[in-house]
């Protein structure tokens, strides 16, 4: 099967907060599971986020470096748990500055 990806993926969890654009008071929290230049896989809080919403996002690459993004829901896929289903999401970076893009996939795994 051809990789179509446009950028390779770093398996680093970054802790990520994010909200649909325009409502801050519905919100996630989680970390992410991989991450590139165009941007990254994460699970997600059902319902949050759907297929090409735009979501702001908070990504904390150290303790002491948050970095704001702004990305687009390219495609949400269901993870089934034992007590309870979840979703994981692939997010396209639409807005984020090139040094925060060094910066996050130059990131040390923690």
């Amino acid at each position: 099967m051809e990789d179509k990806r446009r950028f390779p993926r770093l398996d680093l969890p970054l802790s990520v907060v994010y909200f649909p654009y325009g409502n801050i008071m519905q919100f996630g929290y989680t970390t992410s599971k991989n991450v590139s230049e165009g941007g990254l896989c994460m699970p997600a809080i059902s319902s949050i986020a759907k297929n090409g919403d735009i979501i702001k996002m908070e990504i904390e690459i150290d303790r002491k470096h948050c970095i704001p993004a702004t990305g687009k829901v390219k495609w949400v896929r269901a993870i089934e748990h034992e007590e309870f289903q979840d979703e994981e999401i692939g997010v396209e970076f639409l807005d984020i500055s090139p040094c925060n893009i060094d910066a996050i996939t130059t990131a040390k795994k923690p």
